[in-house]
């Protein structure tokens, strides 16, 4: 139960609504930073300076997009995050995109879900929707 329904025990959130929100919280969660809020040291990616000149970034991007999501969105479960093949790696203005699938834990059937977001050179993620 999300914090609206408990203000108003009335409400009955659409699928489209979940979705929309828990869209708008990984798009929070993956623009965040590791270490900025002190109660949730581990909320959010490490800082993307730590990836410049590694080898296989996008692994370890992939590693940690995983684990956040994991940790942080308890809605969802059975999380997937692979890399977007088909998106040339490394242009001049993003590292790479991502693909996202999860199960979406409060519908009886187990809603499958996807979402695709782009993980521009400085950092910042953006919805590929």
């Amino acid at each position: 139960m999300d914090l609206l329904q408990k203000l108003n025990p009335s409400i009955e959130p659409s699928d489209d609504w979940e979705i929309r929100s828990i869209h708008d919280h990984l798009i929070k969660l993956l623009n965040s930073r590791k270490k900025l809020l002190g109660h949730l040291p581990d909320y959010g990616l490490s800082d993307f300076a730590s990836y410049e000149g590694k080898f296989g970034i996008i692994y370890e991007l992939q590693r940690e997009i995983k684990e956040i999501i994991e940790k942080f969105e308890p809605r969802l479960m059975d999380v997937g995050v692979e890399p977007d093949r088909e998106a040339p790696e490394l242009y001049k203005d993003f590292v790479a995109n991502f693909n996202i699938s999860a199960v979406l834990k409060s519908d009886p059937k187990g809603k499958n879900l996807f979402f695709c977001y782009r993980v521009k050179l400085d950092g910042q993620v953006q919805d590929m929707d």
